[in-house]
């Protein structure tokens, strides 16, 4: 079972977005989390902060295949380290789980993870 949903926030192009200090999920250590991406990555953003308490790892599962063709390549670890933030982009065809979300967990500290979807209407 998981223990966090992040809510996925389409972005409108050419349109201001709403306030991003409201948005993500905060998953604290040994916590698992999914985000229901209806099986598509490629117009997937996520945004991961580490929450000023020290280094953390955020791991992304491996998916199942299928979907996940690319699935054997193994789950990917994103270090970082305190206060940080990085932007991830993930490939398609290795993290897709059979019911279409991507699933992951944080080791050692809290990471607020917010997961966008671009538009694609231009």
């Amino acid at each position: 079972m998981v223990d966090v949903s992040v809510t996925l926030t389409t972005l409108t192009i050419n349109t201001r977005s709403g306030d991003l200090v409201g948005l993500g999920a905060s998953v604290t250590a040994g916590q698992t989390f999914d985000i229901a991406v209806l099986g598509k990555t490629d117009d997937l953003i996520i945004l991961l902060e580490e929450q000023n308490s020290g280094a953390a790892t955020v791991t992304f599962n491996a998916g199942d295949d299928p979907p996940s063709k690319r699935e054997g390549i193994g789950a990917l670890d994103i270090a970082l380290s305190q206060a940080d933030a990085r932007i991830l982009q993930l490939e398609g065809g290795r993290f897709i789980q059979s019911d279409g979300k991507i699933t992951g967990s944080v080791a050692t500290n809290t990471v607020k993870i917010t997961a966008f979807r671009t538009s694609r209407k231009w």
